[in-house]
């Protein structure tokens, strides 16, 4: 979705270059991907209270300045977007195939909310809206995979991976909406259509999932971007 707005995320991570491998990451062995997804959940671990080094702030919770997601129908902007629930992530596997220049993390989240003060104008279901208030999107028993491709650079006489592609799908097993103010004021209004939008949620997380999608996506790839963009790719993983 390139229209999805992402204020500032990459000041918020920052871009990281030529550092030292972490204490906290080993390197694997081509094809060993057990290790691989096994280190990538160790340093999901390790970063939640961020790594100045590598320009990762706080992820338990991460806070967006601003992020505008159109759907269909609907145009939504939280501002800000808190996300709480990274800490429960869980890395099911992880791959990087040096020979294809390419990579997958396989994901589950048992439970992850973005919430923030929304505005949000168009329409749900047959709902005409323009609400702005507060606003929480949770997802339960969330999954995903991140794919990417990448290119080598060399720099100073190492080479490094970047990033030149990427896509994340995203499944869950339920959505709960509730925002807050939709009616001006008036708040039975509010309620009854927060109670129609839950009722009919697989048919409102369309609207939703692809921004969803795209956040996430976004996050993943300038944090694993910053350790690839800062660590030869032979230091991360030994041929």
């Amino acid at each position: 979705m390139s229209d999805l707005k992402l204020v500032c995320l990459a000041a918020v991570i920052g871009f990281a270059s030529c550092l030292n491998i972490p204490s906290y990451f080993k390197p694997c062995n081509k094809g060993d991907y057990s290790c691989m997804t096994e280190q990538a959940q160790n340093t999901l671990k390790n970063i939640l209270n961020g790594d100045k080094s590598f320009k990762i702030p706080t992820l338990s919770p991460l806070t967006l300045d601003e992020v505008t997601i159109p759907g269909k129908t609907i145009s939504t902007t939280f501002k800000p977007l808190i996300i709480h629930g990274i800490n429960s992530l869980k890395i099911k596997s992880a791959k990087i195939d040096t020979d294809s220049k390419s990579g997958s993390i396989d994901l589950f989240i048992p439970n992850i909310m973005f919430t923030g003060d929304y505005a949000l104008t168009g329409r749900i279901l047959v709902l005409q809206l323009n609400g702005h208030g507060k606003g929480n999107i949770t997802v339960v028993d969330g999954t995903g995979k991140y794919d990417f491709k990448y290119n080598l650079v060399e720099k100073n006489g190492e080479k490094y991976a970047k990033i030149v592609s990427s896509d994340y799908k995203i499944g869950l097993k339920r959505a709960y909406f509730q925002f807050d103010n939709l009616f001006a004021g008036n708040s039975e209004l509010t309620k009854s259509t927060n109670d129609i939008i839950n009722g009919e949620w697989k048919t409102v997380v369309e609207e939703f999932s692809d921004g969803m999608s795209e956040i996430i996506k976004s996050i993943l790839k300038l944090a694993l971007g910053n350790y690839m963009n800062a660590i030869p790719i032979n230091k991360l993983i030994k041929e």
